[in-house]
């Protein structure tokens, strides 16, 4: 570049600086033009437009280039209203390269041009030359200016790490780096774990880190440095000592304990937590299948992992004793335990419900439709009975036998009588004790004149459409009771009989006819 004899410039401090002076060229860059005019500036040897803002990370450097259509008398360069720079260029154009030392902070950057007319450019440059703040807001609280605490005291093994992050410039990257002390006096040390970094984080973050509890005891520290970096290289470090207190137990929540009837067993699905980690989990039974402890989880011993907070488990326990217990033992990394215990008969899971439909109906004068079920146990027979206002047995008739099943469904004919009184399910279970269920018809003699089906009256009765009744258990095993037939049984069948509407039309008849001999035979004596 050719420079124009005698062009000088003095700076702030009065001292004369020579410039480099170009004439016929036009200035490239950022251009602010008055009366043709042109005024380009470079910040960093990157344009920077008239009326722009732009951070920078050191002092400055500027280049400023001046074209004119007439001589150009004086270049004044500012920041914040104060002259750093004055050139005279005796020339037409003018280029030249400057540092200016700033402070950090936001300013004021102001060219003046002089020649026949005068020109100027504005612009803003913002020194960045601090590190990142951080405001935490979790699990902790400090002001932008404050260092979060030395220590703090916490009750979980995972805590999140959270606030804003202020500096002049982009945030580049925050990292996390937990770490624990290990040995004790003079071997005293940390130990690392996993850095974890988080590029371009904006102005907030929230991170969990997770502690780490390596022995058991009832109180140990972790340190977790914090790192938080601009795009300009400058890096502020923050750390805490967390000191863990762990003093209360882990927790046990059964979601679900559901029977399985077809193994005589249950099955529990259920949930352990703890907020510092669980050390492990026991489920203990007296159950031929789960006899003893029986370790679902244990830590392993030589692992610096963190310890899980929470587990679920879902485990099927078959009951064979008749005071049948499941007992879930739970421990954490401190020593503190929990207990939840279940107790259980085992006749529970083998002994059957029994429903009989309140659809059940006599279909004729002498059968009766009954329809149910026996369901949730072990059935090993079914058989369903009518029975005598007496409590003989009219008819009895097996639906179910042989095998073991959890659900019989019931859809029987069975016979009747005229002191036919109820309908009696009889279920046996695997365990050779007999269940029972009855249902009173009382009153009913036959389907009405219509053909319609009488509603049967039920021992317990609901609104709805089903009858379900306890059901009454006897301690003997169960044995086949069969109808017999006797004189007074045959008397009630001739009874029957001669009850049916054709033989009273035939008795009538045989009336009017004795009748009518009996008035022929007076007839003819006259």
């Amino acid at each position: 570049m050719m420079g124009v004899a005698g062009a000088t410039a003095t700076d702030s401090s009065g001292e004369q600086v020579k410039g480099e002076f170009t004439d016929g060229r036009s200035a490239e860059g950022s251009i602010q033009t008055n009366n043709e005019t042109r005024i380009a500036v470079f910040l960093n040897g990157t344009r920077l437009p008239a009326g722009g803002e732009r951070t920078t990370g050191d002092n400055p450097n500027l280049r400023v280039s001046v074209s004119a259509p007439t001589t150009i008398e004086a270049i004044s360069v500012r920041i914040d209203g104060t002259t750093r720079r004055t050139y005279f260029p005796n020339a037409t154009s003018f280029s030249e390269s400057m540092t200016l030392n700033t402070r950090g902070g936001k300013h004021a950057l102001t060219i003046v041009v002089e020649s026949t007319t005068t020109a100027s450019y504005n612009a803003t440059i913002i020194r960045d030359a601090a590190a990142p703040r951080i405001q935490f807001d979790s699990p902790f609280t400090t002001s932008v200016i404050e260092s979060p605490p030395d220590e703090y005291v916490t009750r979980t093994s995972q805590v999140v790490m959270g606030g804003s992050l202020y500096d002049r410039s982009d945030i580049e990257y925050i990292e996390f780096t937990p770490k624990y002390y290990t040995g004790s006096g003079s071997d005293e040390r940390f130990e690392t774990r996993r850095t974890v970094r988080i590029e371009d984080p904006g102005t907030q973050f929230n991170e969990t880190v997770r502690l780490i509890y390596f022995t058991q005891q009832k109180r140990i520290t972790n340190l977790i440095q914090i790192r938080v970096a601009d795009t300009y290289g400058h890096v502020r470090t923050y750390s805490t000592n967390f000191d863990i207190l762990d003093n209360r137990q882990p927790t046990v929540d059964v979601q679900k304990l559901t029977p399985v009837f077809e193994h005589g067993a249950v099955e529990v699905t259920f949930t352990v937590q703890d907020a510092v980690g669980i050390e492990n989990v026991l489920l203990q039974s007296n159950s031929v299948e789960k006899a003893g402890n029986n370790y679902l989880y244990r830590r392993p011993a030589a692992t610096t992992a963190p310890a899980p907070r929470e587990l679920t488990f879902t485990e099927r326990i078959r009951i064979v004793d008749p005071s049948g217990r499941i007992e879930i033992a739970v421990e954490d990394r401190a020593g503190n335990t929990n207990r939840y215990v279940e107790r259980f008969n085992s006749s529970e899971l083998i002994r059957p419900k029994i429903r009989i439909n309140r659809s059940t109906y006599l279909s004729s004068e002498r059968t009766v439709s009954v329809t149910g079920a026996v369901y949730d146990g072990q059935v090993s027979s079914v058989r369903v009975e009518t029975v005598a206002a007496d409590g003989k047995v009219i008819e009895s008739q097996t639906v179910f036998g042989g095998g073991i099943k959890t659900s019989v469904p019931i859809d029987a004919t069975v016979s009747t009588s005229p002191s036919f009184e109820a309908v009696v399910v009889r279920a046996v279970d695997s365990s050779g004790v007999e269940h029972t269920q009855r249902l009173s018809i009382a009153g009913i003699k036959g389907v009405g004149a219509e053909g319609s089906r009488p509603s049967p009256r039920s021992e317990t009765q609901t609104p709805s459409e089903e009858t379900m009744v306890p059901t009454t258990t006897t301690s003997q095993p169960p044995t086949m009771t069969t109808s017999t037939t006797s004189a007074a049984a045959t008397g009630s069948i001739v009874n029957s009989i001669l009850s049916l509407p054709v033989f009273r039309i035939m008795g009538i008849v045989l009336a009017l006819a004795a009748v009518a001999s009996y008035a022929v035979y007076k007839l003819t004596r006259v």
